[in-house]
């Protein structure tokens, strides 16, 4: 997890939303994830978690965030995978508010396990955000 963000989300606030949503996923998954705190990113060979402002990817289309998995095509194993979460993006560290950081962590790491898209509107796979999907 790199916290490293321009809108002034604190370092110690994005580190613990992280955690949280790392845990929600293993209280409910056979998958047992943790966290780490790594400088920069794009490091090879290992699965982050960073903030993003890349043009290519988040080009004013309403995405605020994006997994990036790699996995074998034969038979769908899963080999690692990236999470960007959009930087231009403005959230927040309140639970209550729709725009909390910890509902796009936590769909997007439901993205990093193989999970697509939920239609069950404030579950953690919904398509869009809504409160709520970090539990």
């Amino acid at each position: 997890m790199n916290s490293q963000n321009t809108q002034s989300l604190a370092e110690e606030s994005v580190q613990s939303i992280a955690g949280a949503s790392i845990e929600a996923w293993n209280g409910h998954s056979k998958i047992i994830l943790r966290k780490n705190s790594t400088e920069g990113k794009n490091q090879e060979d290992l699965n982050e978690l960073y903030f993003s402002k890349d043009p290519d990817i988040f080009n004013g289309t309403g995405v605020i965030g994006i997994t990036q998995v790699s996995f074998k095509d034969n038979d769908g194993k899963i080999l690692g995978g990236d999470v960007l979460i959009n930087d231009n993006y403005s959230f927040s560290t309140r639970e209550t508010d729709q725009s909390y950081l910890g509902n796009v962590i936590t769909h997007e790491i439901g993205h990093f396990l193989g999970l697509g898209h939920g239609q069950v509107l404030g579950s953690a796979m919904f398509y869009a955000i809504t409160r709520g999907q970090y539990i």
